[in-house]
């Protein structure tokens, strides 16, 4: 499985469509992953494309949705080095799925989605799932020291996921629960489906877990313009009409949805100093972080990040936020999941307050005693 990197109305949308041949849920056996392509749908290195579900291993209704982290790119510098995009996951004997910890442990019996069905959305996009904007072709800068002088791309994030979602909702018809999460590009490409899936959930509570993912960036920054996620935001919710790039965020976004859907849940997760967001804050702003200059960068990230927990928890109620020290990257994928605590609620908990509908604390660091620069033991 690729590393778990950050990089960051489908309507009348030209989709890719699903194969003819496509099984349906009763065709997939239980307890096991089964990869399922999806025919026209393209990685951004023109590769192809397909999802992973797995049935419970017990009748349940219940639905997690999970898209995969794993990087971004927005230019020819760092879409110029074909890296962990230039291939797919594939699930086969010779080479065994690594979806076995975090929330994919099922044996774990803390684990809160143990007994859930589960759609793992694959990420090979470099968008955050978030793209609509195929066959980009970017000049590559000499200074990378790569022997092409341009890269051609697929930035279509959004329409693959879209397409393995519309598996999902002809085969989940009447979920009973419906968790979306994902961790780092895929805590954003969480946060991008939301809305659809909301809204063709309409009558089922669905809860919304973006985990290292919170969207400090530049305002206007250029890399959403380039893969055209403006034209995929929830345009259906009024606050989205005419959005600009410089009204929009992503803590925007998750407003705006709380609001719309204020019978749902949502959520974050993030570590004070995650040192991969800080990385790509670091290189949206013109900077290379190292271990030279992650002490300067770090506060300005850490500063935003709070202001962005402050102001949703200010203006949603139904948004919950929780925030350990240190600077892991990511949660959900890891074993920590059932190992961090902070105010003396363990993670794994807290999700489980998520899912059943109790959860009313948003556990927090102190970052008055410096409890926040260091990791949970």
């Amino acid at each position: 499985m690729k590393k778990w990197f950050i990089g960051l109305s489908v309507g009348l949308m030209a989709l890719p469509v699903l194969a003819q041949d496509m099984p349906t849920l009763g065709d997939l056996p239980v307890g096991e992953w089964t990869q399922i392509p999806v025919e026209g749908a393209r990685c951004l290195y023109d590769t192809e494309y397909s999802f992973l579900v797995r049935p419970a291993s017990e009748p349940t209704d219940n639905l997690m949705i999970y898209f995969e982290g794993g990087g971004a790119c927005w230019d020819g510098f760092t879409c110029g080095a074909r890296g962990q995009f230039a291939s797919q996951y594939f699930v086969d004997e010779t080479e065994p799925n690594n979806l076995r910890a975090g929330f994919f442990d099922f044996e774990n019996e803390e684990n809160p989605v143990r007994d859930y069905n589960t759609v793992f959305i694959p990420y090979c996009s470099g968008d955050v799932h978030s793209g609509a904007t195929p066959a980009v072709t970017l000049p590559v800068p000499p200074e990378t020291g790569l022997p092409i002088e341009e890269v051609t791309v697929n930035f279509t994030g959004f329409e693959n996921a879209s397409a393995a979602l519309e598996w999902v909702y002809a085969n989940y018809t009447e979920p009973s629960q419906v968790f979306v999460t994902g961790c780092s590009a895929g805590g954003y490409g969480a946060l991008f489906h939301a809305g659809n899936i909301m809204r063709n959930y309409a009558d089922q509570r669905v809860v919304l877990l973006s985990d290292a993912a919170t969207g400090v960036t530049p305002r206007a920054w250029e890399g959403l313009a380039l893969w055209n996620t403006y034209s995929v935001l929830p345009d259906f919710i009024p606050a989205f009409e005419n959005i600009t790039p410089e009204r929009y965020s992503t803590t925007f976004h998750m407003r705006e949805l709380a609001r719309a859907f204020p019978d749902n849940t949502f959520a974050q997760y993030n570590t004070f100093l995650d040192q991969v967001q800080v990385g790509f804050y670091g290189l949206q702003t013109g900077r290379v972080v190292d271990a030279t200059n992650f002490a300067q960068i770090a506060p300005e990230w850490a500063r935003q990040l709070l202001s962005n927990i402050y102001s949703l928890e200010a203006t949603a109620p139904n948004f919950y936020n929780f925030m350990p020290g240190g600077t892991v990257h990511c949660i959900t994928p890891l074993d920590i999941t059932y190992t961090y605590e902070v105010q003396g609620v363990r993670f794994v908990d807290w999700v489980r307050s998520l899912l059943d509908g109790t959860a009313n604390v948003s556990p927090m660091c102190d970052v008055g005693t410096g409890e926040c620069l260091t990791s949970p033991r």
